[in-house]
């Protein structure tokens, strides 16, 4: 800032710096300013779209509070509650797309249910010993197979075997077996 005599009452260097610091603070402002619009913008939006949604279960809610003031403000009468359901349960019965949805997730139940069985007829969801002459028949008869080779004498392999136990019943897609390591040397 100059004086009245010309003279400026900072260093050139210091003017600059001050003019910088001026026009970073015009600008930090510029962008809180555009901040402030899109947030309002989006709340806007937001709002727009809140309201759409509540216009799309408007008939649903003018169903059930002409029910309540046919009745006094009471409860909803049975048998309105009955036919709106069964009304909604005929539109959802009506489309095709949630037909193929339900169709697809019966059928993935059904595989489901199948493979279980077939699990269990295998010997799945229990841990049992095994012997080394029954290893590779055990191990090849299901797709998922975990072995413990154990030591009768280790306090760890005792705490496995608790453990592997409840994972067992937990886990029917896999067969659980346990052998004595001590009596397969062809496989330890």
């Amino acid at each position: 800032m100059p004086l009245p005599s010309g003279k400026l009452l900072a260093s050139a260097e210091t003017q600059a710096n001050v003019s910088e610091k001026f026009e970073q603070a015009m600008r930090d402002l510029a962008l809180k300013a555009e901040r402030q619009k899109l947030e309002k913008a989006r709340k806007e939006e937001e709002q727009k779209k809140q309201e759409y949604l509540e216009s799309l279960d408007a008939p649903r809610k003018q169903r059930l509070e002409f029910a309540k003031n046919m009745h006094g403000g009471g409860s909803i009468n049975s048998e309105i509650q009955k036919q709106a359901d069964e009304e909604e349960a005929r539109i959802l019965d009506e489309d095709p797309e949630l037909d193929i949805l339900r169709q697809q997730r019966i059928e993935r139940l059904r595989k489901l249910k199948s493979q279980t069985q077939d699990n269990l007829a295998k010997g799945h969801g229990k841990y049992e010993e095994i012997v080394e002459d029954e290893f590779l028949k055990t191990v090849l008869k299901s797709k998922f197979c975990l072995c413990h080779f154990y030591h009768k004498d280790f306090d760890m392999c005792k705490l496995m075997d608790k453990h592997l136990e409840i994972l067992a019943r937990d886990h029917v897609e896999t067969k659980f077996i346990k052998i004595n390591a001590e009596k397969t040397p062809f496989f330890v």
